[in-house]
């Protein structure tokens, strides 16, 4: 059982130091984290500890935590910073000197232009610090303490949103990438029975050279004796053979251009399949880095169901111009799973700009990747939205991270 692990127990011995710390007049000016409202408890476990480092703490106070999932780490982690004792001190020290420049910046300002500060913060995702501080501070009203734990709340809910989509996106890549592991294979075999075909064909190259080298040897010879036969009254019987000769000339002649046709054949075939094998290995590398990134997402943070506000896209068309094309499916189960309705256009003007400017006018939201896209195409999508005062976005990249975490903000701001 956990509760066999906590330290009010005396189950770990710690330096009496970290029992009875010295602490600052700067820090006997917070609270420590026993003394912070319960509600603070666990988003400060989870926001302001990795579980790495929660893991390094427990393994510094000798409490063995190899049979716990990481729920269970939380959890005693959680119940060891209810009251005072050697882990909870252990973690206040370590939170304190881990923020020591969010602590000494901000412990002291007025409480109004801590929340400016916060709000600021908030664009970028770097609020640990500043929580710790703000959960610490005895001086805070409750208002300010339930917009910060508000805030937190709802940066979780954001994240567990967008890792829902991740995870399906994942499996979808993961998927495709077995189906493109096979291809791969059947191209591999099929690069080895061309292969043993051309080694044929040269081979047989090589003996139609040397038995046109004996012919030519052979004609040679008889015209040099039909020279010196040509008053003979063999001179018709002469002809017979040359004539022969020649036919047989002909004929190795063309099994020669033949082969020479079905090597250069072959030989076009292996560089084609040597590029597709480069261009499926490049794309397969692609699928893979995208698949360990978002399946490190997904193990990090909890997903929410379809029943968020934030899910739906309300039957609005988007229409995303360019792109992976490979990824043009994912594109669209990702759309439709999302509630909306999915277009596409490969970015490519060249055959004509009037299909894309009717997608625009159909479309809701036309999404840009710039990453695959020629600033040609960038600039013809950006004219025609504007003329037809359509909105659109630019993106940076045309992953499906990028993807989803654009349509994951349409949805919210719906």
């Amino acid at each position: 059982m956990l509760e066999q692990h906590l330290l009010k127990e005396g189950s770990i011995s710690l330096p009496e130091g970290l029992l009875n710390p010295v602490h600052s007049p700067l820090e006997k000016k917070r609270k420590c984290i026993w003394e912070i409202n319960s509600h603070f408890f666990c988003p400060v476990i989870g926001t302001c500890l990795s579980f790495d480092e929660q893991k390094r703490m427990l393994k510094k106070a000798k409490v063995s935590y190899k049979k716990f999932n990481l729920y269970e780490i939380h959890q005693l982690m959680v119940q060891n910073i209810q009251d005072e004792n050697q882990l909870s001190h252990r973690i206040n020290n370590y939170l304190n000197q881990k923020y020591r420049d969010e602590v000494i910046s901000f412990s002291d300002i007025d409480e109004h232009d801590f929340i400016a500060v916060w709000k600021g913060k908030m664009e970028t995702g770097d609020i640990c610090g500043l929580f710790w501080v703000a959960v610490t501070r005895p001086d805070f009203s409750e208002k300010s303490l339930h917009l910060v734990f508000g805030d937190v709340h709802m940066l979780s809910l954001m994240n567990a949103g967008e890792m829902r989509q991740e995870l399906h996106a994942a499996n979808m890549l993961r998927e495709n990438n077995r189906e493109l592991s096979k291809k791969l294979k059947k191209m591999k075999e099929l690069r080895r029975n061309i292969k043993k075909e051309l080694n044929v064909s040269q081979k047989t190259v090589l003996e139609m050279e040397g038995r046109l080298g004996i012919v030519e040897g052979e004609k040679k010879r008889l015209k040099i004796e039909l020279e010196n036969l040509w008053s003979n009254k063999c001179i018709d019987e002469l002809k017979a053979i040359n004539d022969e000769l020649q036919s047989q000339l002909k004929q190795v002649q063309s099994e020669f251009q033949e082969s020479s046709k079905n090597l250069r054949f072959f030989q076009k075939e292996n560089k084609k399949l040597k590029l597709n094998s480069s261009s499926q290995k490049e794309i397969i590398s692609q699928l893979k880095s995208e698949m360990q990134r978002t399946h490190y997402q997904v193990t990090n943070d909890d997903v929410c169901d379809n029943t968020c506000p934030m899910f739906d896209l309300c039957s609005r068309r988007i229409l995303i111009v360019g792109g992976m094309s490979k990824l043009k499916e994912f594109y669209r189960n990702l759309i439709e799973k999302m509630g909306g309705i999915f277009e596409y256009h490969d970015g490519n003007i060249n055959s004509g700009k009037n299909v894309l400017h009717g997608l625009v006018g159909r479309a809701d939201i036309i999404l840009c990747p710039i990453d695959c896209n020629s600033h040609g195409a960038c600039l013809c999508v950006k004219k025609f939205c504007k003329r037809q005062n359509k909105p659109y976005r630019m993106l940076t990249n045309s992953s499906l991270n990028s993807i989803s975490r654009e349509l994951l903000s349409l949805a919210k701001t719906g």
